[in-house]
């Protein structure tokens, strides 16, 4: 169970990454 809770963790960790380096790069395309 905490396997699981610590994968979900990381992957919600590098979605949030992914989206702010995605709207770092629009912002500085812009």
């Amino acid at each position: 169970m905490k396997k699981l809770f610590y994968a979900a963790a990381i992957i919600a960790g590098l979605f949030t990454a992914g989206a702010a380096q995605a709207q770092v790069s629009i912002s500085v395309n812009i």
